[in-house]
């Protein structure tokens, strides 16, 4: 970033820690406020602080991909369904998210399945136990590894939590399940 708060796709990538091929592909559809300049973007830091706040969160749920159209393999669709069906059945699950390189698309042959569980009620260590178990035999059931993060909704929806860079990662490229 220059003197002035100006942002070259590389810069943004490591600000919103974001792929940088998601952020130009964000900017060439004019989804992340930046302006061309001699064939490259640039972005205005506060600009982009500003779409983060009022653009980002609004709209970024009403662009997500949808689970279906993703390209994952039928056993890992099979093992995220399974993984919903479950949690609901069992806990309190305000929603459960899609995110990392496998929402994003570019995902390689050893990557995982990053999932967020945002439950209702409290979460604790116990039944975070719970969690890890039911989706390890989920794991070995389909041939799928998962990295999951359960919070608790009102934690989640905090401003601390807002804070946090994975947080803003998850709304921008995350796929409800």
């Amino acid at each position: 970033m220059d003197k002035n708060g100006i942002m070259t796709i590389k810069d943004i990538s490591l600000y919103l820690k974001i792929n940088e091929k998601t952020v130009y592909k964000l900017a060439k559809k004019n989804l992340l406020p930046g302006i061309k300049v001699g064939g490259m973007y640039r972005f205005k830091k506060d600009a982009v602080d500003s779409w983060l706040t009022d653009y980002g969160k609004k709209t970024a749920r009403t662009k997500m991909k949808n689970l279906n159209n993703l390209d994952l393999k039928i056993n890992e669709k099979k093992a995220l369904l399974e993984l919903k069906k479950t949690l609901f059945d069992n806990f309190t699950v305000s929603e459960i998210m899609l995110y990392g390189s496998k929402a994003r698309g570019d995902f390689g042959k050893e990557s995982d399945i990053d999932v967020l569980v945002i439950l209702d009620n409290e979460v604790n260590d116990d039944i975070r136990e719970k969690i890890f178990s039911i989706s390890f035999k989920i794991e070995i059931k389909h041939d799928v590894i998962f990295g999951i993060i359960v919070e608790n909704k009102d934690f989640w929806n905090s401003s601390l939590a807002e804070a946090m860079p994975i947080h803003r990662n998850i709304y921008m490229e995350g796929v409800a399940v």
